[in-house]
């Protein structure tokens, strides 16, 4: 974990109450960038770990438009990644945002952390908002152990907040979702929040579900106690299919699909494949039904005849299954060429 720069800044806002009228919201900026040791390392890496295990987090990119204050700041700072430039691009884009939800009744401030850190030799630029929570406190006065009521800022729940993949951002991949953000609003993303930091539509269920396939796919398969394969991959497979299509509304969660599949201590195992392999996947999505029946593989046996075709391979030009005709037609030059050559072979004495 490496942070390159990061500050912090308050913007005050109290959600209006029906009789009272909105309150004008006030911004309290920094006037420096913040001293980076390791208390504010750990606060990084804990948001970090927190973000990314926040079950609202939806993948997207920025709209290909350039009229806001927070995507042409952002612009010019990573055109020279200078502290200067990190520095206007937290301060100019909070200054909009605060005219923006100043019209916006049930809006709320707290503290923006803004950050460039490395984590996992990935980099990453984010903005979090975060708010405080009570709690309470030990303290030692007058040789006695006391409860002292204290605040601390709420990390494990994230108000909102987005991230950036740099590396992806900066790739030439046509299908780029290099943004992460997330609300605390369930799966609904605040408007006024996604319109400032200029995010276009969030990935789909179908793009989600062909993700988790790549995973199941490439992912290690669980052991046993003695090390062994717990599955093959056609019955891991299998296992992931019915456990997904058991839940009455067909949703996929990876932390309890992990659990499920690799037990409790291991309940990021499918986040951190898709992690370290630069797969973008939602943490929480609706499994598409037609994607994700490409998972299973379809097996037929008649006397003398074995077929295990992947579902994805049942179309026109493949293996055409016409039921009306009861014909099975597979259209494979490969095919052909190996039953030939065995057909022609010589038998073995």
């Amino acid at each position: 974990m490496k942070v390159n720069r990061f500050v912090v800044h308050e913007l005050i806002k109290e959600a209006k109450k029906k009789e009272e009228s909105v309150v004008e919201p006030v911004l309290v900026l920094s006037k420096t960038l913040a001293v980076i040791d390791p208390s504010s390392v750990t606060l990084i890496e804990e948001i970090h770990k927190s973000f990314s295990g926040h079950t609202s987090l939806k993948h997207t990119h920025f709209v290909d438009r350039n009229d806001k204050v927070f995507k042409k700041s952002f612009e010019a700072y990573v055109a020279d990644m200078e502290d200067d430039k990190f520095y206007s691009f937290s301060e100019d884009s909070l200054k909009e945002l605060k005219v923006e939800i100043s019209n916006k009744p049930f809006a709320t401030g707290g503290y923006y952390i803004y950050a460039d850190y490395v984590y996992d030799h990935k980099r990453f630029i984010g903005v979090f908002l975060l708010r405080k929570r009570p709690g309470l406190n030990l303290i030692f006065k007058d040789g006695v152990f006391a409860v002292a009521p204290t605040e601390n800022l709420n990390i494990d729940k994230i108000a909102m907040g987005f991230r950036l993949n740099y590396e992806i951002y900066k790739s030439e991949a046509s299908e780029r979702s290099y943004i992460a953000l997330i609300t605390n609003q369930q799966d609904k993303l605040s408007g006024y929040f996604k319109d400032w930091v200029v995010a276009a539509g969030v990935i789909s269920d179908e793009k989600n579900t062909n993700q988790l396939i790549k995973i199941l796919n490439g992912i290690d398969l669980p052991k046993d106690d003695q090390g062994n394969d717990k599955y093959t991959r056609e019955s891991f497979k299998k296992a992931c299919f019915d456990f997904v299509d058991q839940h009455p509304d067909k949703e996929v969660s990876l932390k309890n699909l992990s659990i499920y599949l690799f037990g409790e201590e291991k309940d990021t195992a499918l986040n951190d494949y898709a992690n370290s392999n630069q797969i973008i996947i939602d943490n929480e999505f609706r499994r598409n039904s037609a994607a994700w029946n490409k998972l299973i593989t379809i097996k037929a046996k008649v006397e003398g005849i074995e077929l295990n075709v992947d579902y994805s391979k049942l179309n026109d030009n493949e293996v055409d299954v016409q039921e009306d005709k009861n014909i099975i037609i597979i259209r494979s030059e490969e095919l052909v060429k190996q039953i030939i050559e065995k057909k022609n072979a010589p038998a073995n004495p």
